[in-house]
């Protein structure tokens, strides 16, 4: 895919959201740092339908946090979206829709989501129910 490139994101040593990407012509960026500070690790997902990159993280309060790369390649503010995380989160696309949705184990050990809609704006937490021992994952089923 033409234009399409590879980002990698980690938590530094400082915990803050850090980046890289691999150039054209094959070798990688310098590091950037994005911010914030990071209890866990973080999760990159396209925006269903657009150029969009979103970050999602678990912050120093344990709650879910985003930042997201807009098309032009500018970066967004950090938001916080809610919720008490004891966990990572994962995001992945609702199949068959323009849906973003992020899964965590909240801070009872209980499944929990959120989505971004097709407009850029992000539900309210729901509870999925569940006792979870570690961290979901999520994988469409062809």
């Amino acid at each position: 895919m033409p234009g399409s490139i590879l980002q990698v994101f980690y938590r530094g040593a400082d915990d803050s959201l850090y980046t890289r990407w691999r150039k054209p012509n094959g070798s990688w960026s310098g590091e950037q740092h994005l911010g914030g500070i990071l209890s866990g690790d973080p999760f990159a997902a396209k925006v269903p339908g657009t150029n969009v990159l979103q970050v999602f993280y678990r912050g120093a309060d344990d709650g879910l946090y985003t930042r997201w790369r807009n098309a032009d390649g500018s970066w967004s503010g950090e938001q916080r979206l809610g919720g008490i995380l004891s966990g990572d989160p994962f995001a992945a696309q609702v199949p068959g829709t323009y849906v973003l949705q992020v899964f965590y184990r909240g801070a009872d050990d209980g499944l929990y989501t959120r989505w971004r809609n097709p407009n850029g704006a992000s539900s309210g937490e729901q509870r999925l129910g569940g006792i979870l021992n570690g961290d979901p994952v999520v994988a469409q089923v062809p």
